[in-house]
């Protein structure tokens, strides 16, 4: 089974089964197009299978990366640039000097991917974040050896075969989208204490953009397309995304904090739809 190559905040595949019951029964993969306009690790996607999809998002070197591990004319470059630091010893000089060249301008797209998926593995804790100029920023995590998954990035490159790869925000999916289409949404979370939105880069999601997600949900609604959104299970969440004719179903995930396994807590998630679930 294909899973995704990169890690992300909040990916979605361990969680996919507790979600692809919810698709809408209506949706036809075989006839209309899935959608996923903040794609990251591409959790749902890999999971669910789907083979007609369109995979968007605003980060242009994690779409860059996207593309490269479908291009066949590059996959085979980009597998011996991940040997070649396979193969390297792994100190805290050598991350900080990779992470130096992902930040520079003008990288070719292979130096791009060969970056991205390394920095991903070695980081810490797979996180993405950037500074204020952009810049990716996240220290070495605790790993001292770097590993290719060669057999899941061949996956990865047949799967990615018959998908459109676009790098833009959510609205722009809405000229692309046709009646009958499904769309999984997957915004940064809203947290509890809605003083306390987590910036992780320079393209903050605060507030404002959650609530031009739900006037995109409209429009996603008028098209006679699907959406099915995943966000945590807050006051500020049913304000924003609850109207007339949405549906909401709640359910309980184990969500590690502190980056230690052993401090598992239950919280509450929501999904939300245009549609009558299951």
């Amino acid at each position: 089974m294909t899973r995704p190559f990169v890690k992300w905040a909040g990916g979605k595949y361990r969680l996919a089964d507790k979600l692809i019951p919810f698709i809408s029964k209506d949706f036809n993969p075989s006839k209309n197009r899935y959608f996923e306009p903040m794609v990251g690790s591409g959790g749902f996607f890999f999971r669910y299978a789907p083979k007609n999809a369109y995979l968007s998002d605003v980060n242009s070197k994690l779409i860059d990366t996207y593309k490269t591990v479908k291009d066949d004319r590059m996959f085979e470059e980009l597998l011996g640039l991940l040997r070649a630091f396979e193969r390297s010893p792994h100190t805290k000089d050598s991350f900080l000097r990779i992470r130096e060249e992902f930040n520079k301008e003008g990288l070719h797209e292979l130096e791009t991917a060969s970056y991205f998926i390394y920095l991903n593995k070695m980081c810490f804790n797979g996180l993405y974040r950037e500074n204020s100029k952009g810049h990716f920023n996240v220290p070495m995590g605790d790993k001292r050896e770097f590993v290719v998954d060669e057999s899941n990035l061949r996956n990865v490159n047949k799967m990615l075969q018959n998908v459109d790869i676009r790098c833009h925000g959510f609205e722009d999916c809405i000229d692309h989208l046709s009646a009958g289409d499904f769309v999984y949404l997957d915004p940064p979370y809203i947290p509890k204490d809605p003083l306390s939105f987590t910036k992780y880069s320079k393209n903050d999601f605060g507030k404002k953009q959650h609530e031009e997600l739900s006037i995109f949900c409209d429009k996603v609604h008028s098209k006679g397309a699907f959406f099915m959104l995943s966000n945590s299970d807050t006051d500020l969440t049913n304000d924003l995304y609850m109207k007339e004719g949405r549906f909401k179903n709640k359910f309980l995930v184990s969500r590690t904090i502190a980056s230690k396994a052993k401090n598992r807590t239950k919280a509450k998630e929501v999904i939300i739809t245009n549609y009558k679930g299951s």
